[in-house]
């Protein structure tokens, strides 16, 4: 069994939101009471990068190298899909697993949401149900 496969095992016997794995940090799991950690150990930037090349193939691995980050989904045997974010920067590097979710798939919802923190100006919400909220992004 992979090491991941323990943590994950734990994310969902404890119904937690996420599993946090930060260089330089101990494992946490996002509970609704807060972050609980998940173990002792502080693990290091290639310990991390370790453990995600358990779970990603190594162009994605790269990926998170080349560009500072990932957004993908992945699946374990025995267990429901779950998302996994990974970024990377001079501070160091961050991948969080979200059980149950899947990765946005571009041109989604989550994406133009994302999209919307760099705009500036007037916009028009439409909404499901056929109204519509006009407002000044600033």
């Amino acid at each position: 069994m992979a090491k991941l496969d323990r943590f994950f095992q734990a994310m969902y016997d404890r119904q937690a939101q996420e599993l946090q794995l930060v260089a330089g940090r101990s494992p946490a799991f996002l509970l609704p009471e807060g972050l609980q950690p998940a173990s002792s150990v502080q693990p290091n930037l290639e310990q991390v990068l370790g453990l995600l090349a358990e779970v990603v193939a190594a162009p994605e691995l790269e990926a998170i190298q080349s560009q500072g980050h990932l957004e993908t989904t992945i699946s374990r045997p025995g267990l429901p899909p779950m998302a996994l974010r990974v970024s990377s920067s001079a501070s160091g590097l961050e991948a969080v697993f979200m059980p149950g979710a899947a990765a946005p798939a571009p041109g989604s919802l989550s994406e133009a949401i994302e999209a919307a923190f760099d705009y500036r100006g007037n916009v028009t919400l439409s909404l499901v149900g056929g109204e519509a909220l006009e407002g000044f992004l600033f």
